[in-house]
């Protein structure tokens, strides 16, 4: 008896993984884009760029995935407390349009009375912030800053009392930050 190779099994296994291969390839090129544009604007203020972190990645994921638009429970987050900020269009977004958006804020921030309209662009400046984790599902797009810290303190994106220090004003123009 003469066995037969499943072509058709093999193909669309193959099929499967390239789909898999190029989700990647465009998740990798999302979280170059969305790092690159929060680095750009944290430069302008004069603070130590982000890195990616696949745990806050992951956390923003999971959230973004459940659906809705609402905030998470980020400062109780399992790998630490996490500043958040969340972006929702009507086509998929990318990461420099959310990061322009929560920059025009920029106007809004008082630094006398950091409660008004500009929580999305203090987060994205915050002098204690270290980690940029992101993910996007449908129009909805989440972003989580970590500190590095397992514990809520001043290093913690929005904490109240700690603006003064955390947010900085603009010491750079946008062609000294490439």
């Amino acid at each position: 008896m003469r066995l037969r190779f499943p072509w058709r099994i093999l193909l669309s296994g193959l099929a499967v993984a390239g789909t898999a291969v190029a989700a990647a390839a465009d998740d990798a090129a999302f979280a170059q884009d969305i790092l690159r544009a929060h680095n750009q604007v944290r430069c302008l203020h004069g603070v130590a760029p982000l890195a990616w972190h696949a745990g806050v990645a992951a956390y923003a994921r999971h959230w973004v995935r459940q659906g809705g638009f609402d905030h998470s429970d980020s400062y109780n987050a399992p790998i630490g407390p996490l500043g958040e900020n969340l972006y929702g269009s009507s086509e998929v977004p990318t990461g420099a349009e959310a990061v322009q958006s929560w920059y025009s804020e920029v106007s809004d921030y008082r630094p006398e009375d950091p409660s008004g309209a500009a929580g999305h662009f203090t987060a994205m400046v915050w002098k204690g912030a270290r980690y940029l984790g992101c993910a996007r599902a449908g129009g909805n797009l989440f972003c989580n800053y970590w500190s590095g810290t397992r514990t809520a303190d001043c290093s913690t994106p929005n904490m109240q009392g700690c603006y003064r220090a955390q947010v900085l004003p603009r010491v750079r123009t946008s062609a000294q930050c490439p």
